[in-house]
C-alpha cells in the first residue's frame, strides 16, 4: 500500500505537475552545473529518505525477507520512473504503478506461510 501510494504520487508528479517538465533540463545541467547538482542530491536524498522509511516500515512488521537488497529496490523504486518517462518515453500510469510495486514487493517479501 505504502508503495503504491508513493509510485503513484511520483507518476502524478511526472505527468502532472512542473517538475515532470522541467526534470529532464535539472538533470543534465546536474553533470555540469554545481548548484543543479546540488538541487538534484538534496530532491534525491529526500525521495531516498521516504523509499527507506517504507522498507524500515515493511521490515519491522516482519514483511520483507531477511536478505531482500533493499538498497537496491529504493534505487529501483526511484530510478524507474524517471526511466520511463524521460528516456524511454513510455507511459506512467496506474496499471505501470500497480505492476511495478508486484515486481518490488516479489523481490523483498518474505513468502507467506
Amino acid at each position: 500500500v505504502d508503495l503504491t501510494w508513493l509510485l503513484g504520487m511520483l507518476k502524478d508528479i511526472l505527468n502532472e505537475a512542473p517538475w515532470g517538465q522541467i526534470a529532464p533540463q535539472v538533470i543534465a545541467a546536474a553533470a555540469a552545473d554545481r548548484e543543479a547538482r546540488i538541487l538534484l542530491n538534496d530532491l534525491m536524498e529526500e525521495r531516498i529518505a521516504i523509499v527507506e522509511a517504507i522498507f524500515v516500515a515493511a521490515e519491522m512488521r516482519g514483511e520483507l525477507r531477511s536478505d531482500a537488497p533493499v538498497r537496491h529496490l529504493v534505487e529501483i523504486v526511484i530510478s524507474v520512473p524517471d526511466f520511463r518517462k524521460f528516456i524511454a518515453g513510455t507511459p506512467l500510469d496506474q496499471s505501470w504503478v500497480e505492476s511495478h510495486v508486484d515486481f518490488i514487493c516479489g523481490l523483498a517479501e518474505r513468502p507467506k506461510s
